[in-house]
């Protein structure tokens, strides 16, 4: 009697996995895709509180300048970038290019004053987190 109701039990079992194996094959499918975007997102979130350096600081033509390569490269997770020369509270605005535009070299850098001593920097995520306040001293 034990054996019947086991094979009872794996035939119907067997039968619902038959009749809807394409269900749950998607709900697997739907899952991974799920799993993937969020380990792509919190990737993004981790790139921008990492200790990566946001800004690079060179000359050219004896004009000061700092670059926003790392921002630009990671532009697609970013709202906005508050930054202040000489100020602890950031309050100029970087306006990143567009994530799906070819970046051109003028978006790369900004001129800054020869007497700049520090610039401070803020980066708003798209999810609207922000990052803590962080500041660069100029060499």
């Amino acid at each position: 009697m034990a054996l019947d109701m086991t094979l009872n039990i794996d035939g119907k079992i067997s039968k619902i996995l038959k009749n809807n194996k394409y269900i749950i094959l998607f709900t697997i499918i739907l899952t991974t895709l799920f799993f993937l975007l969020f380990l792509l997102k919190s990737n993004h979130k981790q790139n921008t509180t990492s200790k990566e350096s946001w800004l690079v600081f060179d000359s050219q033509d004896s004009n000061l300048i700092i670059r926003f390569e790392y921002l630009i490269e990671i532009r697609c997770s970013i709202k906005e970038v508050r930054y202040g020369i000489n100020e602890a509270q950031p309050n100029n605005i970087l306006v990143l290019p567009m994530c799906n535009k070819q970046v051109e070299d003028i978006e790369r850098f900004r001129i800054i004053p020869p007497s700049t001593k520090k610039v401070s920097i803020k980066i708003i995520l798209n999810d609207g987190t922000s990052s803590d306040i962080r500041e660069y001293f100029v060499n």
